[in-house]
């Protein structure tokens, strides 16, 4: 997204507009949806219609390739999509502080995320705040003690480095990847417990590359 500072630019289309579209085929709208505001420490209300997606950004379709990168853990090591999560479920959940139905799911997918564990499916939570916000998204995840993958998403000025090719405009925004590495699922908004839960086994069930399923 070119615009000098992402965050600016969702409160103003935020401010500004009065529908919402989206291009993927699962991604299923909420009325609870807080975006990121750098320049505040406070929350900015959310709105009973979602923000309208800026023309140059589309989230992945169902069964298209997920996007790959490389960004940085919240204490600094080096994460690989492709190579981290090879054969696993994943789902990635894009979060900030100053999002108030992310601050009430990420305890929620904390204990999710133990009950699956690590074998063979991987959480990541991205976090959208920016290198100035490190030091607090740290406190934070130490303070609750998250087991999850947490990472920082990366702004080089003109474009975020992960949620850009994700097309995400609102926190959270959520993502299920399959283990042949394409989009199983998406959603803008809250996910419930159940939901989240049911999404995972779906996903786990399904077979392998090469493996062949039961008759």
């Amino acid at each position: 997204m070119k615009v000098l500072n992402f965050c600016a630019a969702l409160l103003m289309i935020f401010l500004t507009a009065a529908g919402f579209s989206c291009a993927s085929a699962e991604v299923v709208s909420a009325p609870e949806i807080a975006l990121v505001n750098e320049d505040s420490d406070s929350e900015i209300e959310p709105s009973e219609e979602l923000p309208v997606l800026m023309p140059d950004l589309r989230m992945p379709e169902v069964g298209e390739d997920a996007p790959l990168f490389e960004i940085l853990t919240v204490d600094g090591k080096a994460y690989n999509l492709k190579s981290e999560t090879e054969d696993k479920v994943v789902s990635i959940v894009f979060w900030s502080l100053f999002c108030a139905p992310c601050r009430r799911s990420m305890p929620i997918l904390n204990s999710l995320h133990g009950e699956f564990g690590e074998e063979e499916f991987e959480l990541l939570a991205i976090n959208m705040d920016g290198e100035r916000m490190l030091e607090g998204v740290q406190t934070y995840v130490s303070e609750e003690k998250f087991e999850f993958v947490v990472l920082m998403d990366e702004y080089d000025g003109e474009t975020m480095k992960v949620a850009d090719p994700y097309g995400v405009q609102g926190t959270p925004t959520i993502y299920f990847i399959g283990r042949d590495g394409k989009v199983a699922f998406s959603k803008v908004g809250d996910i419930e417990e159940e939901e989240f839960r049911a999404l995972v086994s779906r996903e786990l069930k399904k077979p392998r590359a090469g493996e062949k399923t039961g008759e």
